[in-house]
């Protein structure tokens, strides 16, 4: 839905897949049915497109991870970016990058309060060296 959203703007280019490997999913503490969505998450990401992002620097990375790879992506990407959106903040999700986040980088939005939560942190070390 979002590449056909944005397909017009020039500037906003749209990557469906992962950064991670199934195998730097989080995969310790499951309750409940988190050992189900671990294993539906394992088998989808076998047909996942796989990105290398080793050479790219983004102005914006919008992560709305796995239940299970939230922060191994974050910490992929938080060298790389000037800004990143957290979603799903209260969950499993992004609870450790959002914890991880408020202590290294400067929050600009933290909505708990909002659907499960989301949040908007500037990557200090990286915001000098992103081109604007």
């Amino acid at each position: 839905m979002a590449k056909e959203l944005y397909s017009s703007t020039d500037w906003i280019s749209i990557i469906n897949g992962s950064i991670v490997k199934s195998d730097e999913f989080e995969k310790t503490n499951l309750t409940g049915t988190e050992p189900d969505w671990l294993s539906q998450d394992i088998e989808q990401y076998k047909n996942c497109k796989l990105y290398d992002i080793e050479d790219y620097n983004f102005q914006l990375a919008f992560l709305d991870s796995s239940e299970f790879c939230g922060f191994s992506e974050f910490k992929k990407i938080e060298n790389k970016c000037k800004f990143v959106v957290l979603d799903d903040t209260r969950t499993r999700k992004h609870v450790k990058t959002r914890e991880y986040c408020l202590d290294k980088h400067e929050c600009i939005v933290d909505r708990l309060e909002d659907r499960n939560g989301w949040a908007v942190f500037e990557m200090e070390e990286i915001s000098k060296s992103v081109n604007d």
